[in-house]
C-alpha cells in the first residue's frame, strides 16, 4: 500500500496490493513504477500494462540513469532480505526451544 503524508511516502509491501512494473525508455533511462492495486493480489505475480509508458501517469516511480544505481538498490534489498531471514530463523529457534 502506498501511504503518503506531509513528510514522506511509504511503500508498504507484503499484501500484494502494490502494482510494480519496470521499463526502459529509448533514451536509456530505466524506471520502476509503483501504484496501488484496487484489491490485494498474488505476491510476485507480474502484472503488465500494454499502454505507452508515461512517467507522469504513476504516483511513485524510481528512475535510473546508471546501471550501478540499480545494482546498489538490489544490494540494499538483498541485505534487508538477509536480515529478515536471520530474524525469522532466530524467532523460530526461540519458539522451538520453549
Amino acid at each position: 500500500m502506498l501511504i503518503k503524508n506531509d513528510e514522506q511516502t511509504e511503500l508498504q509491501f507484503g499484501n500484494g496490493d502494490i502494482r510494480m512494473a519496470s521499463t526502459v525508455t529509448t533514451d536509456g533511462v530505466g524506471y520502476i513504477t509503483f501504484e496501488n492495486h484496487d484489491a490485494p493480489g498474488v505476491i510476485n505475480q507480474p502484472t503488465y500494462n500494454q499502454d505507452t509508458f508515461s512517467p507522469e501517469n504513476y504516483p511513485i516511480l524510481m528512475s535510473f540513469t546508471k546501471i550501478e544505481s540499480i545494482d546498489s538498490l538490489i544490494g540494499q534489498l538483498l541485505y534487508a532480505k538477509e536480515n529478515m531471514i536471520k530474524l525469522k530463523n532466530m524467532k523460530e529457534e526461540q519458539n522451538n526451544g520453549k
